[in-house]
């Protein structure tokens, strides 16, 4: 063993093992005793981000898309159906991309160790054929255009565009129909040598798992690779990610487009400057900030219901990496113009008053309520595990984060984070 922690958490009674492999696979286990269902997760840190990076002693460029597209194509194999062998032993699998993560996943109630080495064997072992990839374009091309007609995923876009000029998460996470077209098996295996090495993978198992048992399967299904080592040179070999320099400022302060509706939808994004505080002081006040002006249980929101300025309450997220973040106010409503400016009036009035301690307690108790929560699911656990390791940061970090966020810190981040200079408004108006 390199390294092996137990972390436990006294409000949630909790514990996290945590244990490093000879391969430099990092190991998660949550042990959910008495659970019926068990998950494991393989956590790749590379997403559709990830475009630009030095490996082997060179910098490459590939198109956008390819994390995504390794993640539909690793489940294709010379002679065998991945989904038919883990219903045959009784296990459900899936994946997912996103910006910094790639993911690969079975829920099971039994056989939790046969899945789990079809799990590690599968990730392990790509079979990348010029056929097979160019039959997976049309797929994904599908894919990419049933997204367009989705007005969620219109408003989310348009509100990237309009905060970002040059990172990478303005690129859609499955690439353009010409990105995937330029996509051929060498940049397949190109990218899956560079980023699919066990140093940069976590396995992360939840629910009632024998943990020796676990860590035995993943020390001997997971083999060293040779780019988590060293070249022929003898000289490191690891992949160094290159990251366009974002400036502060917005790109755009409006966009509307129209789509079939019943009624206006809207997002209102605001964009982090602000990486001074760990990760989690980041998304936790994040999220306490804008539940606190805007949340559905503020005097501000239920007035705007009051007057039908608004459908429903606010949807209320933040999304960040290490190097950038985002927070997201959503909602629909006749007059979208007009509620994004009443937003920013109550930011404005708040931030010129004070965050009123009484509420600031209830709404940290709410947050720290529903991380509670997470833990009384199995995929809820899986899911915060995955984010938390592409952040760098420990689970239970957040819940801290969330217990002791104090008023000066939270002030100071409504100071530069929820400002009228650092929006912008995207609309899906009705076709």
């Amino acid at each position: 063993m390199t390294s092996e922690a137990v972390k436990h958490n006294s409000l949630l009674n909790e514990e996290i093992y945590i244990k490093i492999l000879p391969s430099g696979l990092k190991c998660y286990i949550i042990p959910k005793r008495s659970f019926v269902q068990k998950q494991a997760v393989i956590c790749v840190n590379y997403g559709s981000v990830d475009t630009r990076f030095v490996h082997g002693g060179r910098e490459h460029a590939t198109p956008a898309g390819v994390a995504h597209f390794i993640e539909h194509k690793l489940f294709d194999k010379k002679d065998t159906d991945i989904f038919t062998e883990f219903s045959r032993l009784g296990g459900s699998v899936n994946a997912f991309t996103n910006f910094v993560n790639t993911a690969y996943y079975f829920s099971c109630t039994e056989n939790f160790a046969n899945n789990l080495n079809l799990l590690l064997e599968f990730t392990q072992n790509p079979y990348f054929t010029d056929e097979n990839v160019e039959k997976e374009k049309g797929i994904i091309t599908q894919e990419i255009r049933m997204y367009q007609d989705n007005p969620f995923w219109a408003l989310y876009l348009n509100t990237i565009k309009g905060l970002y000029s040059k990172s990478p998460i303005l690129d859609d996470i499955a690439g353009t129909e010409d990105d995937v077209n330029a996509i051929t098996k060498e940049t397949l295996l190109n990218c899956y040598d560079a980023f699919y090495f066990p140093g940069n993978m976590a396995l992360i198992c939840t629910g009632d798992v024998d943990i020796d048992e676990t860590l035995s399967i993943a020390g001997r299904g997971v083999k060293p690779n040779p780019f988590n080592g060293s070249d022929n040179t003898g000289r490191p070999n690891r992949v160094q990610r290159v990251y366009a320099e974002e400036p502060d400022v917005i790109t755009r302060a409006y966009t509307e487009t129209d789509m079939p509706l019943a009624r206006p939808m809207f997002t209102i994004g605001f964009k982090d400057t602000d990486f001074e505080g760990s990760v989690a002081d980041r998304i936790a006040s994040a999220r306490i900030l804008a539940d606190y002006v805007c949340g559905e249980s503020s005097g501000f929101f239920n007035g705007l219901y009051a007057q039908g300025l608004i459908d429903n309450p606010f949807s209320l997220e933040y999304m960040c990496s290490l190097f950038f973040g985002t927070a997201m106010l959503g909602a629909s409503a006749g007059d979208p113009q007009k509620v994004c400016g009443a937003v920013i009036a109550e930011f404005e009035r708040v931030r010129g008053g004070g965050l009123l301690p009484e509420r600031l307690e209830l709404i940290r108790r709410k947050h720290v309520g529903r991380f509670v929560r997470v833990f009384d699911s199995v995929d809820g656990v899986g899911t915060g595990m995955v984010d938390m390791f592409s952040k760098d940061i420990d689970f239970f970090d957040l819940l801290k984060s969330y217990k002791t966020m104090d008023a000066e810190y939270l002030e100071k981040r409504l100071a530069r984070l929820y400002t009228p200079d650092n929006y912008t408004l995207s609309v899906v108006s009705p076709r």
